[in-house]
């Protein structure tokens, strides 16, 4: 089979027949099938390609280097927040008997994501967690997992988000609540991680509700200081104790209130195709919006009469940015395998299974807000072809960062201009024993 898609491919470059039909007599060595065989190869453009809007239950956020923190809203994905639950870890419980505390600060280096208006100021609030913070069942974390935590706002900074400039935040807490902690180790009431776990559960830093921007921390340098003094000394030295971030559960809340939205009864099961939703499909990161690319009329290529196979296919994705033209976009897109109830089979692989298949942003216009992702779909459709129930699956499209972005893209749907909808091109060959 891999040799007589290579006989194929040396014929189509040899005769130029990517735009339009035409016969070879070929006498190639390459099996028997092909000796004294009739080739023909049509390139195909117009096979119906649909495209919806559908939301996966939850996005699974263990284990990110980035924590996200920050509220947007617009009128078509509506408020998205995002809010980061702090476990914290200490390796020494010894203190001066006359050290004083000082000040607390939650520190939080920035580790270059925004998205979003960051002109404008925002607005951190840190709450206490009252519970313990552990994943459930599956050893994971989702967008959607949450714990209890005490309305009393015990620490808040308004800011604005100079990163180019400022290398994290620094937000004030209350000080009878670092006190209550630095005592409790200074009378060894707090000497080892589950006396601390026992006393201080943790932080959840979330923002206002009337924030404009998502801003990306560095989970590995971030951590919760103590400044402190110990009187009598021959000089007034500052010294300081830090908790750092206990990596394994510390992790993002990603939500989004799309009410009276276009997007609104979004669900995994119940898509929206884009003739619902302005000849568009939608994506974001984080929330577990996707698109999905059905090709539901494939087996019409075995119409054509003669053995059949697809020599190459790829797949454009027309990206509509008239709306977010000022936000970046990733280079690439990541696609899954997904059955007709939107349950993820497996992601992507290339041709020979060997590399994970990627959309690569080709091309863009910045005059008409336009831009195209390009993907190899050969694999896709020839499993679509040869898989028992293959005839169901699509792909979905998933952002490269999706458990550690907020991005939003906008899809033309195939019904758009040839230069923007989505568009399968197939190269097909055929070829008739004499």
């Amino acid at each position: 089979m891999q040799k007589t898609v290579l006989a194929i491919s040396y014929l189509i470059s040899l005769c130029s027949l990517l735009v339009a039909c035409s016969e070879e007599e070929t006498a190639s060595g390459v099996g028997e099938d092909w000796i004294r065989s009739n080739t023909k190869a049509y390139f195909i453009d117009t096979l119906t390609v649909r495209s919806s809007t559908f939301k996966f239950d939850s996005v699974q956020v263990s284990s990110t280097d980035r924590l996200l923190i920050g509220s947007y809203e617009n009128d078509i994905f509506g408020r998205t927040s995002a809010s980061s639950y702090l476990s914290f870890l200490n390796t020494t419980y010894n203190l001066d008997d006359d050290a004083e505390l000082d000040s607390i600060q939650l520190i939080m280096k920035y580790d270059g994501y925004y998205y979003n208006d960051t002109l404008s100021s925002q607005t951190f609030e840190i709450h206490q967690v009252l519970e313990q913070i552990e994943p459930e069942e599956d050893d994971y974390f989702y967008n959607t997992s949450d714990f209890q935590y005490d309305s009393t706002v015990i620490g808040a900074l308004q800011f604005k988000p100079y990163t180019h400039i400022q290398d994290s935040i620094k937000i004030p807490m209350d000080y009878l609540f670092g006190n209550a902690i630095f005592e409790g180790i200074q009378q060894n009431e707090i000497n080892n991680a589950d006396d601390l776990l026992r006393e201080f559960r943790g932080l959840l830093v979330m923002a206002s509700a009337n924030n404009s921007a998502v801003l990306g921390f560095d989970k590995n340098e971030s951590y919760l200081r103590f400044y402190y003094s110990v009187p009598d000394e021959l000089e007034n030295e500052e010294h300081i104790m830090d908790f750092t971030l206990g990596y394994a559960n510390s992790f993002h809340h990603i939500s989004s209130e799309r009410n009276n939205g276009l997007l609104e009864q979004l669900s995994q099961e119940e898509q929206l195709y884009s003739e619902e939703t302005g000849n568009r499909s939608y994506m974001q990161a984080g929330t577990g919006i996707s698109t999905k690319i059905e090709v539901p009329y494939l087996e019409r290529l075995y119409d054509i009469e003669g053995e059949g196979y697809i020599v190459s296919a790829n797949l454009k994705i027309g990206l509509d940015r008239s709306r977010f033209r000022e936000l970046p976009v990733q280079d690439s897109l990541q696609f899954f395998l997904v059955d007709s109830k939107s349950e993820i089979l497996g992601q992507l692989y290339n041709i020979l299974g060997t590399d994970v298949a990627y959309a690569i942003l080709t091309e863009e216009d910045e005059e008409y807000n336009t831009a195209s992702y390009s993907l190899d779909v050969k694999a896709f459709l020839d499993s679509k072809l040869t898989e028992y129930g293959g005839e169901k699956w699509s792909l979905a499209i998933v952002p490269s960062e999706n458990n550690q972005a907020v991005d939003q893209y906008i899809f033309f749907r195939n019904m758009a201009s040839d230069e923007e909808r989505i568009k399968l091109e197939i190269t097909y060959a055929i070829y008739h024993e004499e």
